[in-house]
């Protein structure tokens, strides 16, 4: 098994917190976010990690990790990046990160021991967590439901119905080998334009659509916390 981390875009909400550097270089009680993600994986036995790059590269310490460029990420999306890795995901099963979000290393290992070609780690107790980044949760929230096999059934839509919110998708998941062949015949059909705008709840939305690929899902209780906005980064930070 594998880590790719998908650190490619700049992150321009955070302004000035990114001018001359990623977002995932950001500090969290003097550590870099994605050096969290680097331990979290490693305390995992995943010692076979990936980066996947784009803006600002040469300010991320590439030793020891492998490289994946993605050199059109200032018009790409998250989607096009992950592709830019498949050279792994084709052969290993692999565990991909979002690079600006912090979590505990019990995230890696729960999402690691579920079974399925295509997991989804989400948390189920994400309103706690939104009412302290957001006035009104609902504004950024997206649909979030599962079947009782614990297979996706809806993600990624805007609502204020917080009914059909049993979560929040939380920029990690699983795939295998098998997962990515599915993966790949269903991007066959996309055009290059879709697929480069394409972000990733969008692509999983549309994925389980009218078709009988299968997303599992399983949850994660310990804390997290994800950094879109300034606000976000320095109310990680207050809580210690």
């Amino acid at each position: 098994m594998k880590g790719i981390i998908l650190a490619a875009g700049r992150g321009s909400r955070m302004r000035s917190f990114t001018k001359d550097k990623p977002k995932c270089l950001n500090l969290y009680k003097n550590k870099t976010l994605i050096n969290y993600t680097i331990e979290n994986l490693k305390k995992n036995n995943i010692n076979q990690i990936g980066i996947v790059t784009g803006y600002k590269r040469k300010k991320i310490n590439l030793q020891n990790f492998k490289e994946f460029h993605n050199n059109n990420w200032k018009r790409t999306s998250i989607l096009y990046s992950l592709i830019c890795a498949q050279y792994w995901l084709k052969k290993s099963t692999c565990i991909v990160s979002y690079s600006d979000i912090f979590y505990e290393e019990s995230a890696i290992r729960k999402i690691k021991e579920k079974k399925g070609d295509i997991v989804l780690l989400y948390d189920p107790n994400w309103l706690k967590l939104w009412r302290k980044r957001f006035k009104d949760p609902t504004k950024d929230a997206e649909t979030f439901e599962f079947d009782s096999k614990n297979n996706l059934t809806s993600i990624g839509s805007k609502t204020n119905n917080l009914d059909i919110i049993n979560g929040q998708y939380m920029g990690i998941f699983k795939i295998t080998p098998n997962g990515w062949l599915k993966i790949k015949k269903y991007l066959r059909g996309q055009t290059i334009k879709n697929i480069k705008k394409m972000d990733m709840t969008n692509f999983f939305s549309e994925f389980i659509t009218g078709s009988e690929n299968k997303i599992k899902v399983v949850p994660y209780e310990g804390f997290w916390f994800e950094i879109d906005r300034i606000s976000d980064l320095k109310i990680l930070n207050s809580k210690n």
